[in-house]
C-alpha cells in the first residue's frame, strides 16, 4: 500500500535537493526577485509620467521616464531568461541525481519486491514521475516565485499609497486564494488515481510487449488489447473529469473577480479623481496593479494543480526510496561453507499461505552434485531462489554450516554462488 507523504516529509525532501544545488538555486531565486521587482516598476513609471510629466508639460522628463520603461523591460526580459536557464539546469541536476537515488536503492531491494510491481509500474516512477518533479524545481518553482514575490511587491506598493484601497485588494487576493486551495485539496485524491491509472497503463504495456510470444501463441492479443484499453478508458474519464471541473472554476473566478475588482474601484475613487483627492496616475496604477494582480493569482493557482501533481509523483518516489532494503547487505556474519546447506522444515509461500513449499528438508553436502527434481510449479526455482537469498522461508530454517542463512552476510554468500 503506498505510503502517504506528509508536508513535513515533502518539504524536507524538496529542501535536501536544493540544499545540494544551492549554487544554482541561489542566483536563480536572485534574479526571479529582480524579474517581480521590474513587473512592479513598469505600472509605477506609468503612474509619474500622468501625474508628473504630463502635467508639467516636461518632455525631457517624458523621454526619461519612457527610456526608463524601455530599460526595465528588456532588463526584465533578458532575466527572465536568464531564469530559465538557472532554473532549468537547476531541475535536471535535482532530476538526475533523483533517478540515481532510485537505481542504487532499486539495486538494493529484495527480489521480491520486483515479483510484486511490474517493470513498466517502476519505469514510470523512475521517468514519468521524476520529470514531474524536475518541472516543479524549473519552469513551475520560477513561476510560483516570481507569481508569489509579484502579489507581495503589489501589496507594499498600494499599502503605501492608499492603505484602504489595498485592503480590498487584499481581501479579494485572500478569499480567491482560500477558495483556490480548498478546491485544490477536494480534487487532489483525483490527481492520485489519475497518476495510478498511468503507472498502471504503463505496467501493462510493457508487460505485455515483454510477453508478446505468450500473448501470440495462446491467441490473447485480443483479450491484451481490451484490458489495456479499459484502463485508458478509465483514465480518460477521469483526465476529462478533471479538466472540466479546474476549467469551469478558473473560467468562472475570472470571469467574476476581475471586472468586480474594477467595478468597486470605479465606485469608490472615482469621484476622488474628479475632486482632486485621487490622482488619475494613481487610479491607473491601481487599475494595472489589479490587473496584474488577478494573473499571479490564476497561475498560481494553475501552479498549485501541478504542485499536486508534482507531489503525487514525489510521494511515489518516497514509497520505493522508504521501501526497506534486502536483510543483511553488508552485516552479519561472513559466510564459511564448509560442510553443508540444510534445509529444515521448510515452508515457503509468495502469497498469503498460498504454500510452494510444504515441510521441505535436504541436506546438499559440500562437494556434492544434487539434482532437485520436479513437476513444474512445485518449487524448484524457489528453492534456487532461497539458496540465492532472494527470498526467505515463513517457515523453518535454511542453515550454512548450522549457520541460518539469513544471518549470514548475504553479499557475501552470493560470491560462492554460480547461478545459471
Amino acid at each position: 500500500m503506498q505510503k502517504k507523504l506528509d508536508s513535513n516529509d515533502y518539504l524536507s525532501t524538496i529542501v535536501r535537493y536544493l540544499s545540494r544545488y544551492r549554487m544554482l538555486a541561489l542566483p536563480g531565486l536572485i534574479v526571479m526577485i529582480a524579474i517581480a521587482l521590474g513587473q512592479l516598476a513598469g505600472p509605477y513609471i506609468l503612474k509619474q509620467i500622468i501625474d508628473v510629466a504630463v502635467p508639467r508639460e516636461d518632455t525631457s522628463l517624458l523621454l526619461a521616464y519612457a527610456a526608463a520603461f524601455l530599460v526595465i523591460v528588456s532588463v526584465t526580459g533578458a532575466l527572465s531568461y536568464l531564469g530559465m536557464i538557472l532554473l532549468a539546469r537547476l531541475g535536471l541536476s535535482i532530476v538526475t541525481h533523483i533517478k540515481q537515488d532510485i537505481f542504487s536503492h532499486l539495486l538494493k531491494l529484495p527480489v521480491s519486491y520486483f515479483d510484486k510491481h511490474p517493470v513498466g509500474e517502476l519505469m514510470s516512477r523512475t521517468e514519468t514521475d521524476t520529470e514531474r518533479v524536475r518541472d516543479m524545481f524549473s519552469t513551475l518553482g520560477a513561476n510560483l516565485i516570481v507569481n508569489v514575490l509579484t502579489m507581495i511587491g503589489i501589496f507594499i506598493v498600494t499599502f503605501a499609497l492608499m492603505p484602504a484601497l489595498a485592503l480590498i485588494m487584499v481581501g479579494i487576493s485572500l478569499g480567491l486564494l482560500i477558495i483556490l486551495i480548498l478546491f485544490f485539496s477536494k480534487i487532489f485524491p483525483m490527481y492520485e488515481k489519475a497518476r495510478s491509472l498511468y503507472a498502471k497503463i504503463t505496467a501493462k504495456v510493457t508487460e505485455f510487449i515483454q510477453g508478446i510470444e505468450v500473448l501470440k501463441a495462446y491467441g490473447r492479443t485480443g483479450w491484451a488489447e481490451a484490458n489495456l484499453d479499459t484502463t485508458a478508458k478509465e483514465r480518460m474519464s477521469l483526465e476529462v473529469r478533471i479538466s472540466l471541473i479546474e476549467y469551469s472554476m478558473m473560467s468562472l473566478l475570472n470571469a467574476l473577480i476581475g471586472p468586480m475588482f474594477i467595478v468597486v474601484l470605479l465606485l469608490l475613487y472615482a469621484p476622488k479623481a474628479l475632486t482632486g483627492a485621487m490622482t488619475l496616475g494613481t487610479i491607473l496604477l491601481f487599475v494595472e496593479y489589479g490587473a496584474r494582480l488577478l494573473r499571479p493569482i490564476a497561475e498560481i493557482a494553475e501552479s498549485l494543480r501541478s504542485l499536486q501533481q508534482a507531489r503525487t509523483s514525489l510521494s511515489r518516489i518516497r514509497t520505493i526510496m522508504s521501501t526497506p532494503e534486502e536483510p543483511n547487505r553488508g552485516s552479519g556474519k561472513a559466510p564459511t561453507f564448509e560442510r553443508e546447506i540444510r534445509f529444515d522444515h521448510v515452508w515457503f509461500a509468495y502469497e498469503d499461505e498460498d504454500w510452494v513449499l510444504r515441510d521441505v528438508s535436504f541436506v546438499i553436502p559440500k562437494g556434492s552434485f544434487t539434482a532437485v527434481v520436479g513437476a513444474s510449479g512445485s518449487g524448484k526455482s524457489t528453492i534456487i531462489s532461497i539458496i540465492c537469498g532472494f527470498a526467505f522461508p515463513q517457515r523453518g530454517k535454511v542453515l550454512v554450516d548450522d549457520i541460518p542463512l539469513d544471518e549470514i552476510d548475504i553479499v557475501a554468500w552470493r560470491r560462492h554462488i554460480g547461478l545459471v
